[in-house]
């Protein structure tokens, strides 16, 4: 079971508390407008979610787990794409 560190005590991970981890990661601080349009769901649910009025399904869990999974394969794609091999020099880069 995840846990999380709260006033010094292990507590377990709510749903709401995994929306946060997830959607921050993949999103940035403003995430909860963007969270919302890649859910399909009105931001004002996302909203309640966070104050914790409702929680998040699982299913909206697994959603947020499978966006993050994708993000990450485009960053490493990117990445990927992106290396300078070291055979080449930059005269532009100063350490």
């Amino acid at each position: 079971m995840s846990t999380r560190e709260s006033s010094g005590n292990v507590a377990p991970m709510t749903n709401r508390d995994r929306l946060t981890l997830l959607a921050e990661a993949i999103f940035g601080p403003r995430w909860q407008n963007a969270t919302a349009r890649a859910l399909g769901v009105n931001t004002r649910q996302v909203h309640r979610w966070v104050s914790g009025e409702y929680q998040p399904s699982d299913a909206v869990i697994r959603r947020l787990i499978s966006l993050a999974r994708q993000k990450r394969a485009d960053i490493d794609a990117a990445i990927r794409a992106a290396h300078i091999s070291s055979d080449t020099r930059s005269s532009d880069f100063v350490p």
